[in-house]
């Protein structure tokens, strides 16, 4: 009888030990900072939203645009979207700038 209770403390202390192996494997220890590079989406990405501007390169999907002044890589919603084409800021998702065509007419702030 006490070989078996030495067998079972033996199983747990076994089990437990694995387990804090694959715990420690599993979970990351490493802290993502600022300074070792790791950031966040550009809090000004969200300000965007509404906005218009023009396309800087083709769309197709992706491409550049000049929006409010600034230079943002863009995703366009549907289409293709040719250089020089009137956009519109329908999405920000993240890091990810969605846009659409405007209508010709449509005043754009350059």
């Amino acid at each position: 009888m006490p070989q078996l209770i030495l067998y079972l403390i033996g199983a747990l202390v076994l089990i437990a030990w694995i387990g804090y192996i694959a715990w420690k494997r599993l979970v990351l220890r490493d802290e993502q900072l600022s300074e070792i590079g790791y950031s966040a989406p550009d809090a000004q990405l969200k300000k965007l939203a509404g906005s218009n501007g023009v396309a800087l390169t083709d769309l197709r999907p992706a491409g550049a645009a000049r929006i409010d002044g600034r230079r943002v890589d863009v995703v366009a919603d549907s289409e293709y979207i040719a250089k020089d084409t009137p956009v519109q800021v329908v999405a920000v998702e993240g890091v990810r700038v969605v846009v659409e065509k405007l209508p010709l007419e449509t005043n754009v702030n350059k």
